[in-house]
């Protein structure tokens, strides 16, 4: 199997708008915002997606990279980096945050991505990540303890963790 992340750029078409439609809009926690959209829709997302690299770090608002998972050439999830925190990010989410479409889940795709992400994270000199889940989402919780993420606060619905690169 051959594993690799794609920055998002205006080449992607109907495979990664597919991938898109098919991951729920709103899901524990996590917001699909190309879900429902048209294609001419979906091309503009993908240039905000862009854009949102170059952003400055403001109180509102943090540059984010995002990238899609493949595997053998076929979209399987998405995952965003945030460089830099406002402290709204240090507190309610971090660096990382991913979705793996649904007919792809419990094929450990979400692990490798995790994996893949952190090694975009050492390039990009980010040597704690932070990333969050809900604590009803089993799958997230072992795909985060899996790559070594370590617990550092937990709330009624989400946990916290820092991963040490």
């Amino acid at each position: 199997m051959n594993y690799y992340l794609r920055k998002i750029d205006l080449s992607m078409g109907g495979l990664e708008y597919d991938m898109y439609q098919e991951i729920p809009k709103e899901e524990t926690g996590a917001e699909n915002e190309a879900n429902d959209l048209t294609l001419l829709q979906f091309e503009e997302f993908l240039k905000n997606r862009i854009d949102e690299e170059s952003i400055e770090l403001t109180e509102e608002v943090a540059p984010k990279i995002t990238y899609i998972m493949y595997v053998n050439d076929y979209p399987v999830g998405e995952i965003a980096i945030r460089p830099k925190l406002n402290q709204y990010l240090l507190e309610h989410s971090g660096n990382i945050g991913y979705k793996i479409r649904p007919t792809e889940r419990k094929n450990g795709y979400g692990k490798i991505m995790l994996k893949l992400a952190l090694d975009k994270c050492r390039e990009l000199g980010i040597n704690e990540p932070l990333i969050q889940c809900n604590n009803k989402n089993i799958a997230s919780l072992k795909t985060i303890e899996s790559n070594n993420g370590v617990l550092i606060k937990k709330d009624e619905e989400t946990n916290f963790y820092k991963i040490i690169l």
